[in-house]
């Protein structure tokens, strides 16, 4: 492996506050659940990310996101490493006191990458057989605005919380 075989990287992040009962192999799991917030289109795009039906606030503490899914979905990425770490601090999991978790997963080539698709037309249009919502992200800009507009009343109207 050379060092010009990647040009970029891709990179997910999580911290979470966890009881013990989840592994950090669960976290790729929750980073593909962004697909019920996501329409198919360029990086940069605002109206790739929206408050779909099935999209859950609880989910998206900064705002509505969906890299992290759309960096799982890469087809450009052929190389993947993760670690984890379970932090000293204590964190509140409702009543009960959880032990805070911090997982990295590093992607070469990095997928998200702006003005450009994440993945293929034909990853999409096969995801789109069991999520068919995410065909296609309006790329006008009247709809782009709008797109910004819906998802700043939903960061409004869901804050971030802190644990």
């Amino acid at each position: 492996m050379t060092d010009a075989q990647f040009r970029t990287t891709g990179e997910n992040l999580s911290i979470a506050c966890t009881l013990g009962t989840s592994s950090w192999a669960d976290v790729p799991a929750v980073w593909f659940e962004e697909v019920h917030c996501y329409k198919y289109g360029k990086g940069g795009n605002p109206c790739v990310a929206l408050p779909l039906p099935k999209c859950n606030p609880e989910k998206h503490a900064e705002g509505i996101m969906v890299g992290h899914f759309t960096q799982l979905m890469s087809d450009r990425s052929s190389f993947g490493a993760c670690a984890v770490r379970y932090c000293r601090q204590p964190c509140q999991l409702g009543a009960k006191t959880g032990q805070k978790v911090l997982t990295v997963c590093n992607y070469a080539e990095g997928g998200n990458v702006e003005g450009t698709y994440p993945f293929s037309r034909r990853v999409a249009e096969q995801l789109s057989a069991i999520h068919p919502e995410i065909f296609e992200a309006a790329e006008d800009e009247a709809s782009q605005q709008a797109c910004r507009n819906t998802q700043k009343l939903w960061t409004e109207k869901n804050p971030s919380k802190k644990f």
